[in-house]
């Protein structure tokens, strides 16, 4: 778990993405590709952070093809929920410090699995 002050130092940090379907849309549009275009990212800082959500992905699909998440779906599930609230706290932090480019990339993410999370939850039902 990522201490609520480190999250706000880097809220793009790859340490904060716990669903794949956020890492999926990232790379493809990514947070860095929202924050270069803001002015947020310098465009080595953009490649930096694309290079850590590709391995992240790339590490979060084989434990998940390899039954390994901890505490399998139902734990890749509540880890998802977690991080929706968590994400939500992030968001309003930062809009307070007038951080709005980064608050509304965290409302993405937060949205992304909000979607990812319900259409689990109705496959499993």
């Amino acid at each position: 778990d990522v201490p609520m002050e480190k999250a706000l130092e880097d809220p793009m940090s790859v340490e904060l993405i716990v669903s794949f379907e956020v890492l999926e849309q990232f790379l493809g549009e990514g947070p860095p590709a929202l924050l270069e275009a803001c002015g947020a990212l310098e465009p080595a800082t953009t490649v930096a952070y694309r290079v850590m959500y590709q391995q992240a992905a790339e590490a979060m699909v084989q434990l998940l093809q390899d039954d390994a998440y901890p505490g399998g779906l139902q734990g890749y599930m509540d880890a998802t929920r977690q991080a929706i609230a968590r994400d939500q706290q992030i968001a309003v932090q930062l809009n307070q410090a007038k951080r709005t480019r980064e608050a509304l990339v965290v409302l993405k993410r937060r949205k992304i699995m909000m979607e990812a999370l319900a259409e689990a939850e109705a496959a499993g039902q």
